[in-house]
């Protein structure tokens, strides 16, 4: 996946930002700034990071880490840049910060949060935030070209074979969008003829 084909994505993401309230379906390829978080219920949580043989009284995320554990597959998933770990929900003041001047920088009103949405764009990646009890946090990643990677080593043009082998096979399937799920972050790959073409990771909202 070429650089070029990044950037014409950035400036879809950044029209759709304008255009998004009142709707919130989830385009194959990005998502709006005010609709990429998604409402998961505990039920769908659940079946996102099925385990089978847990014992009686242990929680989801309990469950789900010693299966991750035993499995030696990933116990949580964040993006890693120039030595600095980024989660979902982290407050982005000091990131921004430690990363510096992004390369772009837009913002729109939010239709679904507090204050303004907004988008900062680094050399392969960018990120977005939404303010909430006055505090902006970061809800969505993506991957705009293929120089960048996972901390697990996936990134644009890596198979499904690659990512089962990296993530195990407990993903959710919905169409050519293969998803993972630990705790509050949503790890998704979106395939297209045995390649990944798209890179994201989402904050699950509580409810």
């Amino acid at each position: 996946m070429k650089k070029g084909k990044g950037l014409m994505l950035v400036g879809v993401l950044c029209c759709l930002m304008l255009t998004a309230c009142g709707n919130t379906a989830e385009s194959d390829n990005q998502q709006s700034a005010t609709t990429n978080q998604e409402n998961v219920n505990t039920e769908a949580q659940n079946n996102n990071t099925a385990v089978t043989g847990t014992e009686a009284g242990t929680s989801d995320s309990e469950q789900t880490t010693d299966a991750s554990e035993e499995s030696g597959f990933p116990t949580a998933y964040y993006f890693t840049v120039d030595g600095l770990d980024i989660h979902m929900d982290d407050e982005m003041a000091p990131i921004l910060e430690a990363l510096g001047e992004p390369n772009f920088y837009y913002e729109a009103q939010s239709c679904a949060f507090e204050d303004m949405d907004r988008i900062y764009t680094y050399s392969g990646y960018e990120i977005f935030t939404y303010v909430i009890d006055g505090v902006e946090r970061v809800n969505y990643m993506w991957f705009t070209d293929d120089s960048r990677k996972t901390r697990e080593g996936a990134g644009l043009g890596t198979t499904l074979a690659e990512l089962e082998a990296m993530y195990g096979t407990e993903y959710e399937q919905d169409n050519t969008k293969y998803s993972y799920s630990i705790d509050n972050c949503k790890l998704s790959f979106i395939l297209e003829n045995d390649a990944v073409i798209s890179v994201e990771y989402n904050l699950i909202m509580e409810e």
